[in-house]
């Protein structure tokens, strides 16, 4: 059991290595700077609406944060100077761009508030908001926000997947294939947009459309390796046993692409600091950890207080085996910014990895208290906790991760063997067969099965 702890909290280590910066636009729209050329409602008093404030910028690196200033000043400046109300909304949008590459995920949230209020007709800023709301886990916040975006630009296709997904991620599966096929019908080499399509037909158990599906989806982007999975099991429920068996063997993690117009702007925001951190987590996702660790070190000598560079360099070091450099790193970006969730995360994944559980579950605590829907942090804990002893505490954080990312098959063995050791036999033959059902070629349930028939004698 602690040879599999460490082997998971092993594979923890890195895993959350993408700066969290998404967004969506469609080349229709109405216009950019505000959305204010058609007849709208009132225009707003700016003095009604609460004032926002420029948050702690000690964990951005000094380009990043003396960008996030000015930002800031320019909102100020077109408050003070009574600019028209399209204007003051692009100061607040512009604002909450700069905060959302950067992660203040609340700040963010509340610039794009008031730029939506400005400009009611502009469908960036509730889309943006949108974003915010799924990374926080507020699903039904985030459904409303695509909606209104949707209102606004009812044929923009990054739009329509997005809200598909959020209804989807909510059981809403009719509703979800609804607008999946609405953005196929818009973009008919959309593989994003026929992969919904066909994971919304799956979760109603329409096996043949779901299969229809996936398969066009694979055949526009044969790279979509993440399809494999719902299209096996399209082929299971078909009865199609040798196809689902072939699709499982060739199962992997990339998406199909999905052409954002707005993210390719944001991406641009960034400075150069951060396109080097662009560049070693692309180092680092293909193995390539020197490349890696120099992109990183690049970046710090331009942004020192860059925390986030920070960790990255400290997972590229982890990975190469240097573990003290690591510590070393993330220790002095959480001096640097003690709230910073990825930080706390990777630490504990290397102090668990050490076998220093009880220290690797507060950081894991702390990750969690600081961004709730952090999937691998949780997943963490939950190791750490079973690793320290305390099962029956690490069962409702491994069942969190079922519900979040099923395809995350630690979990359910974890899950599965922690029931097991408290004795609890009934629960953990239905756990094993709810997890057989979806990773039925993982050799883990097997040992397991065994484990808890025996225990059962």
């Amino acid at each position: 059991m602690k040879r599999r702890v460490a082997a998971t909290a092993s594979r923890l280590i890195g895993v959350f290595l993408g700066l969290v910066v998404v967004g969506c636009a469609a080349s229709d729209a109405p216009n950019r700077s505000g959305g204010s050329a058609a007849p709208g409602p009132t225009p707003v008093d700016p003095s009604a609406l609460a004032p926002i404030a420029l948050p702690d910028l000690s964990r951005l690196g000094e380009s990043a944060a003396e960008e996030a200033r000015a930002r800031y000043d320019v909102v100020q400046a077109a408050l003070e100077g009574g600019a028209p109300d399209a204007e003051v909304a692009t100061a607040y949008g512009a604002f909450g761009l700069i905060l959302m590459a950067a992660e203040y995920f609340e700040a963010a949230a509340e610039s794009f508030r008031h730029a939506e209020v400005m400009a009611p007709r502009d469908p960036r800023w509730p889309y943006y908001l949108a974003h915010l709301h799924r990374m926080t886990e507020d699903r039904d916040a985030a459904t409303a926000a695509f909606e209104r975006a949707l209102a606004l630009r009812p044929s923009d296709v990054p739009t329509l997947i997005w809200l598909g997904r959020a209804r989807l991620d909510q059981g809403q599966a009719d509703l979800a294939e609804r607008q999946f096929r609405q953005a196929a019908a818009y973009d008919p080499g959309s593989a994003a947009a026929l992969a919904g399509a066909g994971r919304a037909a799956l979760a109603r158990g329409n096996f043949l459309d779901a299969a229809q599906y996936l398969e066009e989806a694979l055949a526009i982007a044969p790279a979509a390796s993440r399809l494999h999975y719902p299209l096996a099991m399209a082929y299971r429920g078909l009865g199609e046993t040798d196809l689902a068996e072939a699709h499982l063997a060739r199962r992997g993690g990339a998406n199909p692409p999905l052409a954002d117009p707005l993210m390719e702007e944001l991406d641009a925001l960034l400075p150069s600091a951060m396109k080097l951190e662009g560049q070693g987590i692309q180092a680092l996702q293909s193995g390539r950890l020197a490349d890696a660790v120099r992109a990183f070190r690049r970046g710090l000598e331009l942004e020192p207080d860059n925390v986030s560079l920070r960790q990255r360099l400290a997972t590229a070091l982890a990975a190469g085996g240097e573990t003290s450099a690591a510590v070393e790193q993330l220790e002095e970006a959480l001096r640097r910014s003690p709230e910073f969730a990825r930080a706390h995360f990777s630490l504990g994944a290397i102090l668990a990895l050490q076998g220093r559980q009880r220290e690797a579950v507060e950081h894991y605590e702390t990750a969690l208290r600081l961004q709730p829907g952090y999937v691998e942090a949780r997943m963490g804990l939950a190791e750490a906790l079973r690793g320290a002893g305390r099962l029956a505490d690490s069962l409702p954080h491994y069942a969190r991760v079922t519900e979040l990312d099923p395809g995350f098959a630690e979990a359910w063995f974890g899950r599965a063997d922690a029931l097991i050791r408290l004795g609890r036999l009934e629960e953990a033959r239905a756990w094993l067969a709810e997890a057989r059902s979806i990773h039925p070629e993982r050799p883990e349930l097997a040992r397991l099965e065994t484990a808890v028939n025996g225990s059962g004698r």
